[in-house]
């Protein structure tokens, strides 16, 4: 009688454990499902960023085009 008490004392347990290790998974997995979209958003600002700065780096490139370099030493000029 005590053998199977014992025996069923440590089934108990374990189940326990199993169900505990079981929480802790499903909290990290959603965690981990958090950061994931967190990060697919940072990704989307971060490329939006991109393309804002490359149309102002074309922009740029506009107005630069636009300056000519005089070579007597009258400096530069616009011609845009």
């Amino acid at each position: 009688m005590v053998l199977k008490l014992t025996r069923f004392a440590a089934v108990w347990s374990l189940a326990i454990h199993i169900s505990y290790a079981r929480l802790l998974i499903s909290r990290n997995l959603t965690q981990i499902q958090g950061v994931g979209e967190e990060t697919a958003s940072g990704t989307e600002q971060t490329a939006s960023a991109s393309r804002e700065l490359s149309e102002l780096v074309a922009g740029l490139q506009q107005l630069v085009q636009g300056f000519r370099l005089e070579s007597e030493g009258r400096g530069s000029r616009y011609r845009g």
